[in-house]
């Protein structure tokens, strides 16, 4: 599975929680975008 850079995955999380994603689900959200990541590289 495809790695996020730390930098990356610290913007994502910013965004996530400027449209009130609520925390609970901030690991579900990583889990998707690397799997999407993963589809998308190959």
């Amino acid at each position: 599975m495809y790695s996020v850079p730390d930098g990356v995955m610290c913007h994502y999380e910013t965004v996530l929680k400027m449209h009130e994603i609520p925390l609970n689900l901030f690991a579900n959200y990583r889990k998707w975008l690397r799997y999407f990541l993963d589809f998308l590289f190959k």
